[in-house]
């Protein structure tokens, strides 16, 4: 998300064109890393109230994201594949789309097994439920964001908010939660993951061939005062 943030500052300030081949892939590897980090909440937050074993299962999920996106920028943590004008290389049509699929199928199901394992766990629910309450007027003076807004019931969202790459082209929806509770932070993270594994299946549906990167990206930029 950082290197996107960089990239497409200076795309912004320069005026340089993206290709939408490449719109598309940077919204798909994004939607990835996001699953990614909802993965590693998932894993630590039981863990921390007690609970070790949605840490393994999220951990096993999170590494069939890392190899994906290792696959196409080399690197497991730390990305940077994105560039002015477009990214690094292209993506590999089994490699990767064939590996996204396959993880999709999957995370699926999963989604289907941690609703058992934590979702309904009555010790889990006692621990979070009406914990944390924080109300919508003290979100907006802190400039909270992501799933802590939105689990105030205020649907703030960038990607809709102000649309880049794909995003303006595919619908979803924004979950939100009611009490802003630890539990409605919770259920909003769940319902997100769900929601990105729509996208990048809808991205990946519409992903146009052509170019993934400009031809026209001077080798020195001098953006504007």
């Amino acid at each position: 998300f950082f290197n996107l943030a960089h990239v497409e500052t200076i795309e912004k300030l320069c005026g340089i064109a993206v290709p939408e081949r490449a719109k598309y892939i940077r919204t798909i590897t994004c939607e990835l890393n996001r699953i990614a980090s909802h993965l590693l909440w998932l894993g630590a937050f039981p863990a921390d109230l007690g609970g070790l074993t949605p840490f393994m299962y999220a951990f096993d999920d999170r590494e069939n994201i890392l190899d994906i996106l290792e696959n196409v920028t080399g690197s497991r943590l730390t990305y940077c594949y994105f560039r002015f004008g477009g990214l690094y290389n292209d993506i590999d049509e089994e490699s990767f789309v064939g590996a996204t699929k396959r993880f999709i199928e999957r995370m699926r199901e999963r989604l289907v097994m941690y609703d058992k394992l934590i979702t309904g766990n009555v010790i889990f629910i006692n621990r979070i439920k009406n914990i944390g309450i924080m109300e919508q007027g003290k979100v907006r003076k802190y400039g909270a964001s992501g799933p802590f807004i939105r689990s105030t019931g205020i649907p703030f969202d960038m990607r809709k908010v102000d649309p880049y790459d794909a995003y303006g082209s595919i619908g979803f929806e924004i979950p939100t939660g009611h009490t802003g509770d630890n539990m409605d932070r919770y259920l909003v993270r769940i319902k997100e993951i769900e929601i990105s594994l729509n996208i990048i299946e809808e991205a990946m549906k519409i992903l146009p061939s052509g170019p993934f990167q400009t031809e026209k990206v001077p080798k020195k930029l001098k953006p504007p005062k």
